[in-house]
């Protein structure tokens, strides 16, 4: 499995990559090099100067990518958020179509080795605790997706992310699940339904061509759910703790003692 953790050349996200790759190291060991292919976006936003490199102290693989508001010529900022899947899209061509690939944002990292369920062409594996949390993409949302189903069969959505599929199963929804985000951004814009617009499109690109979302609860979010062996990686986005809108500026006294805290300590002690 490939793990592939999309980020942008700026500073803010140097250091989350820095974190991914310190954790990586530890988990997979030398093998930590053919378990990930890092994208880095060149922009984020159409007024910012385009990067070509990085100096970042990589020694996992990386390549600069494409922005996706520069490859289908857009200029709105809400749509970056699709960064994460044409960003993957980029680095997995050279993959064999049956590779694994663990699709993710930057913020998270792995606790330990993925030993879960791995899905078959026809399924991809997700997190559905975003469901629950704010998706209510079977509930309250619903109708946001409604209008952009081409079937009326039940159980493919679960309103998950954090995609673990086959490349090729990758390349099936791809392009559906970027076009249908762009389209729910555009008909909902600068909301919270354009920051989760690729969540959206990834449910509805399943539904649409019958691969069913399996959820396995495989990641810990600090200040949302409770940690347990059954979690592989972790997801620091919207932690009051360790708060990534304000590192280097987090008490770390205040971290409760559990594995994923522990590591975040360890790595600010180890590169202070």
């Amino acid at each position: 499995m490939i793990t592939i953790p999309c980020a942008v050349a700026t500073p803010y996200f140097k250091w989350q990559i820095d974190l991914f790759q310190y954790r990586h190291f530890q988990v997979y060991g030398d093998d930590a090099v053919n378990k990930t292919i890092i994208p880095i976006v060149k922009r984020n936003h159409i007024t910012d100067e385009i990067q070509h490199d990085v100096d970042w102290d990589l020694r996992l693989p990386y390549k600069m990518v494409d922005s996706v508001l520069d490859m289908l010529n857009l200029t709105e900022s809400q749509h970056v958020v699709n960064n994460v899947f044409t960003a993957a899209y980029q680095v997995s061509r050279d993959l064999d179509d049956d590779e694994y690939l663990e699709i993710i944002d930057a913020d998270l990292f792995h606790l330990k080795k993925h030993d879960g369920y791995l899905p078959k062409d026809n399924e991809v594996v997700v997190d559905a605790t975003y469901e629950n949390w704010h998706l209510h993409i079977n509930g309250a949302n619903y109708i946001i997706v409604e209008e952009h189903l081409k079937h009326d069969n039940e159980g493919y959505m679960n309103g998950g992310f954090n995609v673990i599929l086959k490349k090729k199963t990758f390349d099936l929804i791809y392009d559906e699940a970027v076009e249908v985000s762009i389209k729910i951004a555009k008909e909902h814009p600068n909301s919270s339904h354009s920051w989760w617009a690729l969540m959206y499109g990834l449910n509805v690109a399943c539904h649409n061509h019958k691969i069913k979302m399996i959820d396995e609860r495989n990641c810990y979010y600090p200040h949302i759910n409770e940690i347990n062996d059954n979690q592989h990686i972790a997801h620091y986005s919207c932690d009051p703790k360790f708060n990534k809108h304000k590192y280097p500026n987090v008490d770390s006294a205040t971290f409760p003692d559990n594995k994923f805290y522990n590591i975040v300590k360890e790595w600010m002690n180890a590169t202070s």
